[in-house]
């Protein structure tokens, strides 16, 4: 999987990166024409949305993968968190049987990520995946046990599985 725009965890993929010995590639090109909003706006709005949402005292669930593009969110989560001091307060918990597993791996494997994780390691020796507003968890109790409002990340994107079911 594969996408064009370039993100905090990986860059963006061209196809003049694809393998010349390629014999077959299927990408889906539905939306080719769509000129999707850009990072900031797209961060700018998830902010606003999680701002309205959390300051009204509810809880917002998101479901997500377990590994992949989950580690592109929290970063994007941490981002938001550090540049909104009123978000602070509110806990950000991510649950699945392997969370800590993911975020430890991710903080061992910075030399496969995209160039903006690898230079923020380089120029500052920081590790993008050293999490100041994020509470890893395994067990559904444990993030229950958080004070709501809170984010919350579980796994299972359709809900019918993990915590989220």
């Amino acid at each position: 999987r594969f996408g064009h725009q370039k993100e905090r965890l990986l860059g963006g993929a061209a196809l003049d990166d694809v393998p010349a010995r390629l014999t077959l590639l299927i990408a889906d090109a539905s939306a080719a024409d769509a000129t999707p909003p850009g990072r900031n706006a797209r961060e700018a709005e998830l902010a606003a949305r999680l701002g309205q949402r959390l300051s009204r005292g509810g809880d917002v669930l998101m479901l997500v993968d377990t590994a992949s593009r989950v580690l592109e969110l929290l970063l994007v989560l941490e981002a938001i968190w550090t540049n909104d001091r009123r978000l602070q307060r509110y806990p950000v918990v991510l649950a699945h049987h392997v969370a800590l597993n993911t975020i430890e791996f991710a903080k061992s494997q910075l030399e496969w990520m995209g160039p903006e994780a690898v230079a923020q390691f380089d120029t500052h020796r920081h590790n993008p995946f050293q999490f100041k507003h994020l509470k890893c968890v395994t067990s559904l109790e444990e993030a229950l046990a958080f004070p709501s409002p809170k984010v919350l990340l579980t796994s299972s994107v359709n809900g019918s599985s993990g915590f989220a079911a």
